[in-house]
């Protein structure tokens, strides 16, 4: 699906908002969305607190720095949504000496829930620049714990 401007006479315009709220009437497995900027993102994580699926894109320049979009105007989704971020994927172009560049997942955050108006994040996985490789660095994960218990491993 995709958005569509108002024509010349300000009618027919699709917003992401009215594309998310339709998809949910289909009963989709999983919701993806692409760069989120408005009420969208608080459609999303209504049907995300419903046990929905969902994934998103946004940029910014640290697994911290996503959740400050997401509770700030214009997107304003509540704190207590947040918790439906099961996990930030940071993903940055990295240049290598030739000049070249490659795009790396550099780190992997799960987010563990709010203390005192504060969203507590657990860095499990980061790329080692000297390795070109993504290291576990956790020492206990709710997520994967809860992963491994539903796989029965």
């Amino acid at each position: 699906m995709e958005t569509r401007p108002p024509n010349i006479e300000n009618k027919g315009e699709l917003s992401m908002d009215d594309l998310v709220k339709n998809s949910l009437r289909q009963r989709p497995d999983r919701i993806i969305l692409g760069e989120v900027r408005g009420k969208e993102a608080t459609t999303l994580f209504t049907a995300l607190n419903t046990d929905h699926s969902g994934f998103v894109t946004l940029h910014s320049n640290s697994s911290r720095e996503t959740i400050t979009p997401f509770t700030n105007p214009p997107i304003s989704v509540p704190n207590t949504m947040i918790s439906a971020i099961g996990f930030i994927i940071m993903q940055n172009r990295i240049y290598g000496s030739d000049g070249l560049s490659v795009r790396r997942v550099t780190e992997v955050v799960e987010v563990v829930g709010m203390e005192e108006e504060t969203i507590q994040l657990n860095k499990i996985f980061q790329w080692n620049s000297k390795t070109d490789e993504i290291e576990n660095i956790y020492i206990s994960s709710n997520t994967l714990q809860n992963i491994d218990d539903f796989k029965g491993i």
